[in-house]
């Protein structure tokens, strides 16, 4: 048969309309003659379409079939004319497909087993009966269409290799559709090893990118439906070759950027490693850039970004990322109305943003927006969705938080009857079983609070049981079940003993025996265990119990190793924040049972956690991975194991959304006990190398004792309990001296005296306020100020000094260091004292300084080196100052400093010439140049508005010309041998509101950074008057022959507040205080 053009002049027979037409008719119709002209006529458009073919029988061998190859070798010419037609839209009619079907079953028919073209016939026909069943969905056509593709493959020889990619490639393909179709996993991994089979043939640098797509599918479906880390790994790794192959202007770029942000999220969800999320979404954001407003898939990228940036929130920390992700969650809204088949999924990511947020600034408004978004979510899903128990658990949780908030029963009911509903659908066996038990166990243990009524206490006991066996020891999530259910259990046991006939203490012991195996579990980072010790702490407390310490101890050491895993020192602050007494409880409770000792290794393990964590995690660390290559693959291993853990920090949070993973909670186990022993295994390794035998450790008492080398150092502490000065000697046992004085009385003490400080009037009236009545306020307010130090004189002072003069003699020249913990940190103890003719306050028998902890002090003793220009050390250095000064500090950050210049022309006037000096002042100085300059010299003095940022400390700064520079800043800078900082600003030396016992100020960040002495301010510090006590300061410390020396700093203060006796208010007089060595 051969296609010929129209001819002229020949009686043509028509063989059929609609392009239907068998072989065989054809050969019926040419009866007797070697030759017939044949016409096929169709309407594959909107005009017909004619074929004009021209059969030739054999006069031969007729019913020899081989023969008739010769008479159809146009037929595969013909199909492929058809299905073309077909596959671009010309005639979409199902008639089409059925002669191709036919022409291609006539080919089959002429190329039998052994035929070389057997294979194209196979998968041709394979090709055509998958489309068929895409139309009819009879799965006999999907059964044809696999038949024949899997015997095209099996039948092609290995040295064709190109036909035998191909058919690869098709045999894939159709057992991906039988697994979309029939949802069985075994077509999907059948899938994936006929797609593997064809790379394994395909010649390096020649990807296809339909395979490279389809099996990227494959194995994303695959590891949703089975997991298996290998299944996304290698997904991840096909979806990089994919994005190679579409450029920057290739026209589904944006979807493979999406896809693989998407394959490298799920991983960070699942590993924890933080350049997956940042990959991610970077990715994001250049699909988002691809996808302007007026894209159809602008709204995806809105909502895909804002859940990157939501996840890293969790991460980080910082709070702009979760405004951010709230804002595109809005968007994205917006382009989904109702009826947009994607809106459920905006709906429940923006009310997981705002529920989010909720946790974090309480503001109602989220909550309440968040619960409308649920609502609306869970009205999308079906009884049927396999995601309704997400929906259902998302909204409970909304609705216990709204019941937290505005004590409405109704909503607790509800939230119960919807977690009910969720547990329904989800029967032993599943994923998520486990959390939403758990979630309805505290539901019910919530409400039997609200009414006592037994049954629901019962119930969530049973409940919590049952998740205790899902959550076994070794499980991330097992501490909360403990937490739970032993707190159900005690609840129990109170309502026992309520009643007039008391049953007996089993669930009080099963309780404490629960908590008390939270002692033995690994001491990794986790959320769930920080929050179940406290509660274990809390408890033991409330019943007085034995394990109350062990409790303590177990608590700060979960929190210590925590704190030490998350990602930035913000994100670590806020953590501490709600946590703040457990360290000034810790103390009260060893002191209670008589053991000084524990009470002095448990306040500095959480005295100064947070700055403990930033030298463990910096100088040690740098240390040891500069010592040797053994120390350098400790320490990466040991940051990239940290990392892994911090899927776990966060804790899979049962009180936060629920959403979808592929990980069971078998997997999750052996995963975790895995990082686990890898994590420990480095860390004892780390722990044998020289010097770094404690690391991660809580220090010892021996090692402590060096803080009291050159003097005692005093811990105050005020707890809920009690409040407690401990006397730390070099070479003897602590001393406790018991304090009168309440948290209560330190907390109306402290909201005083910063109240008489801010309102003390300035030394000299204003034009239109009489002079005499001026005087007369400013005696009322020195009076106050006066009675204050009087108070804290005998309240907290005497009682220490009375014992110090027993081992220790007073006289001018004797130090002592106080480190003041919670409230007590707000006031100067320095500055405490009698005030009465004929006795001495304190700072007459002793020269007080601080110190934020032990270590503290004693790093800041450690041995110096004075490197020369030349390399070498020089022991007899002469310090190198710079003066910076800052009057008019830019971006609206305080009104001009008039006696800036003052104060820095009155230092220079009192040095010798022979002090190396800089100077660095107006525009000069900068955010920047104010670091540089702390890196070049050894001694800085700053004059410059200062700003303590209560609620965020990390914000605290100091006000430079192009803006402020902040205390994180400090932290991150790094400077060679610092040895004194004089800060002469406002708020230098004031703890944060929210951690107190963490003294999170700029002279402790200076500190931090390296400087040996640090002079700062404890409150705002009169510009007309500094001159005088910073000039007093500075003649004392350059008096004489002697090198000037920072260890003298402290006494120069000391006398400075001495000399200006005469000149300077006494509130600008005890301003000042010494931090450090």
């Amino acid at each position: 048969m051969y296609l010929l053009p129209e001819p002229e002049g020949c009686n043509w027979a028509k063989a059929g309309d609609k392009v239907r037409v068998s072989a065989d008719r054809i050969l019926r119709l040419a009866d007797d003659s070697d030759e017939l002209a044949v016409v096929m006529t169709g309407d594959l458009t909107d005009s017909p379409v004619t074929l004009y073919l021209k059969a030739h029988r054999s006069s031969r061998v007729v019913a020899d079939r081989k023969h008739k190859s010769v008479c159809f070798v146009i037929l595969q010419y013909n199909s492929d004319l058809l299905w073309n037609s077909f596959e671009d839209g010309e005639y979409k009619d199902a008639s089409t497909l059925e002669t191709c079907l036919e022409f291609e079953r006539a080919l089959l028919d002429l190329r039998p087993l052994g035929h070389p073209s057997r294979h194209r016939s196979l998968s041709s026909l394979s090709s055509l009966y998958g489309r068929r069943f895409h139309i009819s969905a009879d799965v006999i056509d999907l059964n044809l269409a696999t038949t024949y593709a899997e015997e095209a493959v099996a039948i092609i020889p290995p040295e064709r290799t190109p036909d035998l990619i191909e058919s690869l490639h098709a045999l894939a393909r159709i057992f991906r559709v039988r697994y979309d179709a029939l949802q069985d996993i075994v077509n999907l991994r059948t899938a994936i090893e006929h797609q593997r089979a064809a790379f394994a043939l395909q010649a390096l640098g020649s990807p296809n990118p339909a395979a490279l797509q389809g099996q990227a599918y494959s194995l994303w479906e695959c590891y949703k439906v089975q997991g298996g880390e290998h299944n996304l790994h290698e997904a991840i790794k096909i979806l990089e070759e994919l994005l190679d192959c579409r450029p920057k202007d290739h026209p589904r770029r944006s979807d493979t950027l999406d896809f693989l942000a998407g394959a490298l999220w799920t991983r960070y969800q699942l590993q924890g490693h933080a350049s997956d999320l940042h990959r991610a979404i970077e990715l994001e954001q250049e699909a988002f850039s691809l996808r302007p407003p007026g894209h159809s898939d602008h709204h995806h990228s809105l909502d895909n970004l804002g859940s990157s940036l939501w996840t890293r929130y969790q991460l980080q920390g910082d709070v702009s990322d979760l405004h951010e992700a709230i804002d595109l969650g809005r968007k994205a809204m917006d382009l989904r109305p109702p009826g947009h088949p994607d809106r459920a999924a905006s709906a429940g990511n923006l009310a997981g943003t705002l529920w989010t947020r909720y946790q974090v600034e309480k503001a109602p408004e989220d909550l309440h927006w968040a619960i409308l978004l649920q609502q609306e979510a869970l009205q999308a899903r079906s009884p049927s969705d396999p995601e309704r128990h997400q929906s259902l658990s998302n909204l409970a949780l909304s609705l216990r938080s709204r019941h937290e908030l505005q004590h409405a029963p109704e909503d607790l009911n509800e939230a119960i009857t919807l977690q009910e509903e969720a547990v329904s659908l989800q029967p032993a066996g599943y994923l998520h079983r486990a959390v939403l038990l758990d979630n309805l166990a505290s539901s019910l243990e919530a409400r039997y609070r609200l009414r006592h009524d037994v049954s629901d206490l019962h119930r969530a006991i049973e409940l919590q049981q049952e998740v205790l066996v899902l959550w076994p020891p070794g499980h991330p999530d097992h501490p909360s079940s403990v937490q739970h259910l032993s707190n159900c259990l005690l609840h129990r046991y109170q309502d026992s003993q309520e009643t007039t006939t008391p049953t007996g203490t089993d669930d009080f012991d099963e309780a404490f025996r629960l908590f008390s195996t939270l002692a033995s579990l690994p001491a990794v980072s986790s959320t769930a265990l920080c929050e179940a010790t406290q509660e274990w702490v809390k408890r033991a407390e409330e019943f007085n119990h034995v394990s109350v310490l062990e409790a303590y101890k177990t608590s700060l050491s979960a929190l210590d190793r925590h704190v030490a895993a998350l990602a930035s020192v913000v994100l670590r602050h806020q953590v501490m924040g709600p946590l703040k007494s457990l360290v000034n409880d810790a103390f009260s409770c060893a002191l209670r049972r008589n053991n000084p000792t524990e009470a002095v290794q448990l306040f500095e393990q959480g005295r100064s956690m947070l700055w403990t964590q930033l030298a463990r995690f910096d100088t040690p660390l740098t240390e040891l991975r500069s010592q040797s290559e053994t120390g350098l693959h400790l320490v990466e291993k040991f940051e990239q194991l940290s990392s892994l853990l911090q899927t776990f920090a966060k804790g899979r949070d049962s009180r936060g959304p629920l959403v979808g993973s592929a990980v069971s909670d078998t997997d999750t186990t052996e995963r975790y006990w895995k990082l686990v022993g890898d994590w420990e295994s480095v860390v004892e390794e780390i722990r044998r190398q020289e010097g770094f035998e404690r690391f991660l450790l809580p220090p010892l008492l021996a090692d402590l004792q060096e803080a009291a080398s050159e003097g005692p150092v005093i811990i105050v502490n005020a707890s809920q309990y009690t409040s407690d000065a401990l006397i730390m000697l070099h070479d003897h046992p602590p001393i406790h001296v018991p304090l009168s004085i309440t948290l209560s009385d330190i907390e109306v003490l402290a909201v005083r005296f910063a109240k008489t400080i801010k309102d003390f009037p300035a030394s000299h009236p204003m034009d239109d306020v009489d002079e005499s009545s001026h005087k007369e306020k400013l005696r009322q307010y020195r009076n106050l100020l006066v009675s204050d130090l009087r108070y804290v004189w005998r309240s907290v002072v005497s009682p220490v000094v009375e014992e110090l003069e027993t081992i220790y003699p007073t006289g001018l020249g004797g130090r002592i260091w106080w480190c003041p913990a919670a409230k007590l940190s707000t006031l100067p103890l320095h500055a405490a004292g009698p005030y009465r003719r004929g006795e001495k306050n304190l700072s007459a028998l002793y020269i007080s300084s601080y110190t934020p902890s032990l270590s503290a002090l004693i790093r800041a003793r450690g041995k110096q080196k004075v490197v020369t220009t030349n390399g070498t050390v020089d022991q007899r250095h002469f310090p190198s100052l710079i003066l910076i000064g800052q009057a008019a500090p830019g971006l609206s950050q305080g009104q001009e400093l008039q006696n800036v210049d003052k104060e820095l022309m009155a230092i220079r006037s009192v040095l010798p010439e022979t002090m190396p000096l800089d100077r660095l002042v107006g525009d000069l100085a900068t955010d920047e140049g104010v670091v540089g300059a702390l890196r070049a010299h050894n001694w800085v003095h700053l004059a410059c508005h200062g700003s303590q940022d209560l609620t965020r400390p990390f914000d605290s700064s100091f006000a430079m010309k192009n803006g402020p520079l902040t205390l994180l800043r400090i932290i991150q800078a790094k400077f060679d041998n610092p040895e004194l900082a004089f800060l002469s600003a406002c708020h230098t030396a004031v703890g944060d509101k929210s951690t107190p016992d963490e003294v999170i100020h700029l002279a402790a960040a200076m500190q931090f950074a390296g400087f040996r002495s640090v002079i700062g301010t404890m409150w705002g510090v009169d510009d007309s008057f500094v001159h005088h006590t910073v000039t007093a300061f500075y003649r004392n410390m350059f008096r004489g022959t002697e090198k000037p020396d920072f260890r003298r700093s402290a006494e120069c203060l000391n006398k400075a507040t001495r000399d200006v006796l005469e000149v300077v208010p006494i509130d600008q007089r005890i301003v000042f205080i010494h931090i450090g060595a």
